[in-house]
């Protein structure tokens, strides 16, 4: 393996990190590159490149559950687990953690204003 790529994998490595939501201490991964695309453009309808509003329904359980994990990095739930079981309080809060540490801030709330 060359210089180069030793250094970029153990520099960036995937990782969960502890995080604080509504008073509780959870961990949160961080998503590969292709993850974060797939979320991301799951979003956007193919045939228009415009934001599908269906397509947001439920994205904010759904990056909860693709991003909350066990000290492990082990995922605890699915989406709908998240969706059905949680207050929205709680969905928004973890969702506003998940999409930071995984520098998705912004694109959500950017959809929701057009």
């Amino acid at each position: 393996m060359s210089d180069l790529k030793e250094r970029l994998l153990s520099k960036f490595e995937l990782k969960h990190v502890e995080r604080e939501v509504e008073g509780e201490v959870v961990y949160i991964k961080q998503l590969s590159a292709a993850e974060a695309e797939s979320y991301q453009f799951d979003r956007i309808d193919p045939h228009t490149g415009e934001v599908d509003f269906e397509r947001v329904r439920g994205c904010r359980a759904e990056l909860v559950a693709a991003c909350l994990c066990d000290e492990d990095g082990n995922l605890q739930f699915t989406d709908d687990e998240v969706g059905d079981n949680f207050p929205a309080t709680f969905v928004d809060a973890a969702y506003t953690v998940c999409a930071e540490v995984n520098g998705m801030r912004g694109e959500l709330e950017d959809a929701e204003k057009n």
